[in-house]
């Protein structure tokens, strides 16, 4: 595939989304109508008939107190049964994954990106949350936490503090992760096939899956990727991508020499989790956009009043979790060459681990359920610019592409916006149930 350059950011680009978003705020009506583009554009701020969603959060959870509450608890308090699993890989990590059983019915499985863990799909204003809207709906939901994150963070060999635990990479995640937790709930549940939802990374952990393992593609009914789904970056919008990407090499050993294979210093989130928990808190009770929110707009983009500083103030308490450098490293190798590969040892290693000098692309050929996989896209995304969207689509000419139609909307409302049940979920829902009665 060629290399394609990567574009030079606008001088005015986010004075631009500030005003644009301000305009917005201050125009608001209650809609009743949704338009969704169903078309990739190139460039923010295109779509003009658009109806922006402004209601009461009414966000049920303590947010002052329930703060550091598991994925399971956190589901209890919407009423809702939890089940924990927990399940060996084939390289030995133990995963513990969540589950909101509804035996029978169709399963909807919810899978975290860079850095998350489940507890993004349980926290959001009502019953807005992915995973109680799919419960709500009668799908047996399954929320997957992969190596490394606060969940599934033993092995049964490893320490979390020995290097080799954290010597993993995308692949990793996506061959031995993603498959035993498709084997699992398909084994638990006695049913053929899922369908799979996943966020930013989490799409690539499942494409990869299906590109090296053609035969997962029979166990796929729908696939749902927010946020991208290919693992293109070729414009690099998020400012600390955009400037680490020349230093992956770097970034990869320092991490490895330094940090034993984090790429955080073990005491480096608690100490963040506590002060980003505190700044929203403080935020939440006095009912004012202060630090808390700043921070977020510098990583996710400017988006005021989509995400209460309620939901950030619990969620914020444990993202991100550590990740290891090498899958991080892999991630900037991608955005480096826009190509989708295994990682990329150097040529000698890649010799000896691969057959060959270069390390060789994921075959996207074989997957096969790429028909029936929907990707939505957003216009003010900081990660995943809307051409590398479009570039993806290319690769993946037979998946079905939508564009939320807020000019504003971002990564991370995928999954904490308080409109995100309006703009996506209901739409997933929809043709979920579609599909399942068309079987």
């Amino acid at each position: 595939m060629r290399n394609v350059p990567i574009a030079n950011p606008r001088k005015y680009d986010m004075i631009v989304r500030v005003l644009v978003s301000l305009i917005i705020c201050g125009e608001a009506v209650n809609g009743s109508s949704l338009k969704i583009i169903e078309e990739t554009r190139g460039r923010a701020f295109q779509s003009r008939n658009f109806t922006v969603y402004h209601r009461p959060c009414n966000f049920k959870l303590n947010y002052a107190e329930d703060y550091n509450l598991k994925t399971s608890t956190i589901i209890e308090k919407y009423g809702l049964p939890s089940e924990v699993h927990s399940i060996q890989t084939e390289d030995g990590y133990i995963l513990e994954i969540f589950r909101i059983p509804a035996a029978g019915k169709p399963i909807a499985l919810l899978n975290h990106g860079f850095g998350g863990s489940s507890r993004l799909f349980v926290i959001n204003c009502d019953r807005r949350a992915l995973a109680v809207r799919l419960a709500d709906e009668g799908f047996d939901v399954w929320l997957a936490n992969f190596r490394g994150n606060e969940y599934s963070n033993k092995h049964t060999q490893l320490s979390i503090d020995d290097a080799q635990y954290w010597d993993h990479s995308i692949d990793d995640v996506a061959f031995y992760d993603t498959a035993a937790i498709i084997d699992y709930i398909l084994e638990v549940s006695g049913q053929e096939r899922l369908n799979w939802v996943g966020h930013s990374l989490g799409n690539s952990f499942v494409v990869g899956l299906l590109a090296s393992q053609p035969e997962y593609n029979e166990k796929i009914n729908m696939g749902f990727a927010l946020g991208g789904g290919s693992g293109i970056y070729t414009h690099h919008v998020q400012p600390l991508l955009r400037n680490l990407v020349p230093f992956e090499k770097s970034v990869y050993r320092l991490g490895k020499w330094l940090l034993s294979g984090k790429l955080l210093p073990s005491n480096f989130p608690p100490l963040l989790h506590k002060f980003m928990h505190r700044a929203c808190t403080k935020d939440a009770l006095n009912r004012r956009f202060g630090i808390c929110l700043y921070i977020s707009y510098i990583f996710d983009g400017f988006h005021p009043g989509q995400i209460p500083p309620e939901v950030l103030s619990m969620v914020l308490y444990r993202l991100p979790s550590n990740v290891s450098v090498k899958l991080f490293s892999q991630w900037l190798q991608w955005a480096k060459y826009s190509r989708v590969a295994f990682f990329n040892y150097g040529p000698l290693r890649n010799l000896f681990t691969y057959g060959k000098f270069q390390s060789p692309l994921y075959d996207f050929k074989q997957v096969t359920s790429l028909n029936r996989t929907v990707v939505f896209w957003a216009q003010n995304d900081a990660f995943i610019y809307p051409e590398d969207v479009k570039i993806g689509a290319q690769l993946f000419p037979h998946v079905k592409v939508i564009g939320v139609s807020d000019p504003s909307w971002n990564h991370f409302d995928f999954l904490l916006g308080q409109d995100a049940d309006i703009f996506v979920y209901d739409t997933i829902i929809r043709m979920l149930k579609e599909s399942t009665d068309r079987a």
